[in-house]
C-alpha cells in the first residue's frame, strides 16, 4: 500500500509531536520542529540548492507562532509556542522557498 504525500507529511508530523509532547500530539514544538528538520538534512549544502542555519528555522517557527497569535487575538494555544499540523505545512511551505530560491512558486519549492 503506497501512502499518498499527504499522509507522509501527516506521518512526519504526528512521529515529531508525539516526541515533543506525547500529551498534546495535535502540536509541534520548537525543538521538535529544530530536530525535524536537521533529520532532513536542510543544514547540509549538498541536500538543497539554499541551506538553511539554525536561525533561519528559528525565525521561520517564531513567525509563525506570531502570525497565529496575531490573527486570533492571543487567545489560542499559540501562546505555548507550539504549531497544529496546519501551521506545520505554512512552516514547510516557507522552508521550501529559502531551500529553493530558483523555483517558480511554493508548490515547486514543496515538490523539491
Amino acid at each position: 500500500m503506497t501512502l499518498s504525500i499527504q499522509e507522509e507529511i501527516w506521518n512526519i508530523f504526528t512521529y515529531y509531536s508525539l516526541h515533543g509532547n506525547p500529551r498534546d500530539p495535535s502540536r509541534i514544538n520548537a525543538t521538535q520542529f529544530y530536530n525535524f528538520c536537521r533529520d532532513v538534512m536542510l543544514f547540509d549544502p549538498s541536500m538543497t540548492d539554499s541551506a538553511m542555519t539554525q536561525a533561519q528555522v528559528q525565525l521561520t517557527f517564531t513567525t509563525q507562532v506570531r502570525n497565529i497569535k496575531h490573527s486570533k487575538g492571543g487567545n489560542t494555544l499559540a501562546g505555548t509556542g507550539r504549531l497544529a499540523y496546519d501551521e506545520f505545512l505554512t512552516c514547510l511551505l516557507g522552508l521550501a522557498q529559502k531551500c529553493y530560491p530558483s523555483c517558480a512558486n511554493a508548490q515547486a519549492a514543496m515538490q523539491q
